[in-house]
């Protein structure tokens, strides 16, 4: 599939016209995946795993970009929020894994201020921010639950950063939804 801005700027402008935390997430991951689905060049017709996407697209993002994403991540509030946990492993077989939560904490709680930032690291805030977006699809959030406001707050911020410093047409305007 080929990257079409119309398509990103839509799912952004979904973003900034939604009415809760839960749509206004949805819709900027709606805007990430399409960029990075954008990144899958079949070479033999297998699948490739998301996080891999993911990734890719992580790995687009300038240099200088990368420390602000990281910076808004420190400065959200996800490390001082209970652990977020990968639900379906949770509903599949009673382990909460919070792997990824726990890895972010430890990255933001060493990083000096104005540091710069490595791709890998911006890789971690991402496959938590994939985890809280599988979350919120095949979990059970609502708009308005406590928990759920908590996570998506401190996510967005993050999120919406991440998506902004994609390297996409110019015609494409910041998301502004924070």
């Amino acid at each position: 599939m080929a990257f079409d801005p119309t398509v990103f700027e839509a799912h952004l402008r979904s973003a900034r016209e939604a009415h809760n935390l839960l749509a206004i997430f949805d819709a900027l991951w709606k805007a990430f995946n399409h960029y990075y689905e954008s990144l899958y060049v079949p070479s033999d017709g297998s699948n490739v795993k998301e996080y891999l996407l993911i990734h890719r697209a992580v790995d687009q993002i300038p240099a200088a970009d990368r420390a602000d994403v990281l910076a808004t991540a420190a400065g959200s509030g996800i490390v001082d929020i209970p652990t977020v946990f990968d639900e379906r492993m949770w509903n599949r077989f009673g382990e909460q894994m919070s792997g990824r939560h726990e890895k972010v904490k430890r990255l933001l709680s060493r990083r000096a201020p104005g540091a710069s930032g490595s791709s890998n690291d911006v890789k971690q805030v991402a496959d938590l921010l994939y985890a809280i977006r599988c979350n919120a699809t095949h979990g059970y959030k609502t708009p308005d639950g406590p928990r759920d406001v908590e996570v998506l707050g401190a996510a967005i911020p993050i999120l919406e950063k991440l998506v902004n410093a994609l390297p996409v047409s110019a015609d494409v305007d910041d998301v502004g939804v924070a």
